[in-house]
């Protein structure tokens, strides 16, 4: 019996070694939103934006990494560089999942949609909902939303360009 997921690679990898990695990314996701979700922060949605455009160049960063790192190094070595790269792959389940709270709670007033960040298409109702809550107490932007706007479309070439460099040296 073929695996659902032996089709997809991603990091080399396919079947359940894939469905282990993606467990982990949902895991940390779960934890990150425990953790985040009894802070009051809040990202506009350009925000929200340009930091799911950053996330994701470090998807690809990791990808690179794996690929490049894993051909070079041979066992206990190799053993101990893919403890740091699953590492690395739980952090973006945390920061993802720290940013998907943030901007459920600005957009929603509550924290209760950040498990929107985990499907595409619900993900875009977190980027494109109208603030609902606005900051509570003593509140600087870092940045504005207009900046954050461009900020996240140069981003988004950015990673677009480099997704195909990386298609092309892994292969996947």
């Amino acid at each position: 019996m073929q695996h659902a997921l032996d089709e997809i690679p991603f990091l080399g990898l396919a079947g359940s070694e894939l469905s282990l990695i993606l467990l982990l990314v949902l895991l940390s996701f779960l934890l990150g939103a425990a953790f985040f979700s009894k802070l009051n922060w809040q990202i506009g949605w350009a925000t929200y934006l340009a930091a799911i455009t950053l996330i994701h160049m470090g998807v690809l960063c990791i990808q690179l990494q794996w690929h490049f790192v894993m051909l070079l190094l041979s066992g206990s070595s190799q053993f101990i560089m893919g403890l740091l790269i699953l590492l690395q792959i739980f952090m973006i389940g945390v920061l993802k999942a720290a940013a998907a709270t943030a901007r459920s709670n600005n957009a929603f007033g509550h924290t209760g949609y950040s498990w929107f960040a985990l499907l595409p298409l619900f993900d875009l109702i977190l980027i494109f909902s109208e603030a609902r809550v606005y900051p509570r107490g003593r509140f600087r932007a870092f940045i504005s939303e207009f900046d954050s706007l461009l900020l996240a479309i140069f981003l988004f070439f950015i990673c677009k360009t480099f997704s195909g460099y990386v298609v092309g040296v892994v292969g996947g």
